[in-house]
């Protein structure tokens, strides 16, 4: 009957978390968003990595 109980808490735990997470990370494309980013002319997205098995691949993706 106690591992019922505790199921249905943590469904019930789990699932508040989720729906909150859906509200709080909500994307939307409103005129007001999109004018945010009004005069951004380039993006640089720098990856840095400690593995040093990784830098053969990111050399064939042009990224180091």
């Amino acid at each position: 009957m106690r591992t019922k109980q505790h199921r249905l808490l943590y469904l019930s735990i789990f699932l508040f978390i989720f729906v909150l997470s859906i509200v709080v990370c909500w994307a939307d494309d409103r005129a007001r968003d999109r004018a945010s980013l009004r005069g951004i002319k380039t993006v640089v997205v720098k990856v840095h990595t400690f593995e040093r098995e990784w830098a053969s691949e990111l050399a064939k993706a042009g990224i180091q």
